[in-house]
């Protein structure tokens, strides 16, 4: 259900689909923002793009948190960004990290803009497949758990959860589980997962 948001969370996450390496050109990058709140997870924000080049993902991820105000931006200088006391998960899963992004986004969030309140995660692995790992999920959403915020335009999003595993691409679904799971390791409520690598929670 859409709706609108609370005014503060007990956490803050956002997941992150990478396009893969091999297949960059068709892929999406997904960042997925959501909060844990009110003994809910609300959806806040989400981008959802295309891109070769790691540092316009990573700007992009920088632009969305400075519109919540989780980061500041200097008005003057778009590409100059500072820390708030709000802390935020990215979780994204370790190997396409690993593999592509991590030195970038290391550097360029904590070295050059010093973002030291974006905490990186990587989620090291899972076990099952995708659509056991989703149907862990369900709970939340049949006990009315998910809120999405009502001021987005939510339906590419809902595009690919509604008809996961026939639509050519999930990685909105992939991000929204990332989000999730960093939110609930935080948290308090209780899904069924089925079975998950814990990695660094």
């Amino acid at each position: 259900r859409t709706g609108k948001l609370c005014e503060s969370y007990d956490a803050l996450a956002v997941g992150v689909d990478l396009s893969s390496a091999l297949k960059e050109r068709n892929d999406w990058t997904v960042f997925l923002m959501a909060g844990l709140g009110d003994d809910r997870v609300e959806m806040i924000d989400y981008r959802r793009m295309r891109a070769m080049g790691n540092i316009e993902k990573i700007d992009a991820l920088c632009e969305m948190l400075a519109e919540w105000g989780v980061i500041l931006q200097d008005e003057d200088k778009e590409s100059s960004y500072f820390p708030t006391d709000t802390a935020i998960v990215c979780k994204v899963e370790a190997i396409a990290y690993q593999q592509s992004m991590q030195a970038d986004a290391k550097k360029v969030l904590h070295e050059e803009r010093h973002l030291t309140n974006i905490v990186l995660s990587p989620q090291l692995g899972y076990r099952g497949d995708k659509l056991t790992r989703l149907r862990g999920s369900f709970g939340l959403f049949q006990q009315g758990r998910i809120l999405w915020n009502e001021y987005i335009n939510w339906e590419p999003f809902w595009n690919e959860l509604k008809n996961f595993g026939q639509a050519d691409h999930d990685d909105c679904p992939d991000a929204m589980m990332l989000a999730i799971k960093a939110l609930i390791g935080a948290g308090r409520l209780q899904p069924s997962w089925g079975e998950w690598d814990h990695g660094d929670d």
